[in-house]
């Protein structure tokens, strides 16, 4: 039997919320949220979240579960959004996922990129470097250990070039091998997201 995840998205306003209320009804099915401003208790106002009521007969998942100081980010939500997803079918169940935040879904279709641990320290190192020294200095750090790279980016673009001396000083490899490896994760990963049912409002 064909399993699919029903992702919806589109424009702030556009009745995202409204659609996948009704289908969840309909389904018999519950909500992933997947606009992170609805991740946070309090923030009510241009957020559009779904009634008390609403919330009673349709179980939102990523709903008002963090405290407005609360830490969170994409590489979260992608373990615990398929954690839940993948319970959800394995109960016969559809899933449906809407939200406007882009990334958010980008990561449960495609898997995002976050094999690489972050240096802090090495990173405002860098940023000192490049400071004292301009752009220039930096690219042609990352020039030396990832020339692959390197020539996809320009100096001006010091965050990426950043980003990449960063993962190769924690990792001893260059981005593109993660990204490479990320891509190759992707296409092995569960059925749902060869199966993926969208729907846009």
């Amino acid at each position: 039997m064909e399993r699919s995840v029903i992702i919806i998205v589109g424009p702030t306003c556009s009745g995202k919320s409204n659609l996948a209320f009704k289908l969840a009804e309909q389904l018999n099915t519950e909500i992933i949220s997947a606009d992170s401003r609805q991740f946070y208790k309090y923030l009510d106002i241009g957020t559009a979240k779904p009634t008390l009521e609403d919330l009673k007969k349709v179980k939102h998942h990523f709903m008002n579960f963090l405290e407005p100081d609360d830490e969170y980010n994409v590489s979260r939500f992608e373990v615990d959004a398929e954690r839940i997803i993948n319970s959800l079918l394995s109960d016969d169940k559809t899933p449906i996922v809407a939200g406007g935040s882009g990334l958010y879904i980008k990561a449960l279709i495609d898997g995002i990129f976050n094999s690489a641990d972050k240096d802090e320290d090495y990173r405002n190192e860098l940023n000192q470097k490049r400071r004292e020294f301009g752009n220039k200095f930096l690219y042609e750090e990352l020039k030396k250990v990832d020339p692959v790279s390197a020539a996809k980016m320009l100096p001006q673009n010091w965050k990426r070039v950043i980003r990449a001396l960063e993962v190769f000083h924690t990792t001893g490899e260059p981005i593109w091998k993660h990204h490479q490896k990320q891509n190759e994760k992707s296409h092995k990963c569960g059925t749902y997201r060869q199966n993926k049912a969208f729907a846009e409002d």
